[in-house]
């Protein structure tokens, strides 16, 4: 048996992944010399149309509301009790500028809604315990 041809292929073996280990590691150092904040492109945020703004406003007023009622076993009796511990600062309507309404009806319901709903080619807007109302 002669094992020189074995050695040759395995000798060609390691001096071929040698070489692609080599290109594999010049290519990384390439793209890292590429990187930096020269060549980052912050991600693109879509805008919201007005009507989405008001829902995410009011999902978010929402989850205020539900936060705080957690901790107190009631609800706030002023949205501004929720700031900045339940929500960072409380959005204002997009198309009127004015605080949206609030309300308790009892110890278990609660609704928060626009001023004007036609403003947004709407019947109704609003969220009542959580759920959005929207037609």
């Amino acid at each position: 048996m002669n094992l020189k041809p074995k050695k040759r292929f395995y000798k060609y073996l390691l001096s071929a992944l040698g070489i692609i280990l080599i290109c594999v590691l010049g290519y990384i150092v390439y793209l890292y010399s590429q990187g930096g904040q020269k060549n980052y492109t912050p991600p693109k945020t879509e805008e919201k149309t007005n009507g989405e703004q008001v829902v995410s406003d009011l999902m978010d007023i929402s989850h205020a509301i539900e936060s705080y009622y957690a901790i107190n076993l009631s609800y706030p009796s002023s949205l501004k009790n929720l700031v900045p511990e339940f929500i960072s600062n409380m959005p204002i309507e997009p198309l009127t500028n004015r605080d949206y309404s609030y309300k308790v009806f009892s110890d278990t319901a609660y609704e928060v809604s626009v001023q004007n709903p036609q403003n947004y080619n709407l019947k109704e807007l609003r969220v009542r315990n959580g759920k959005i109302i929207k037609y």
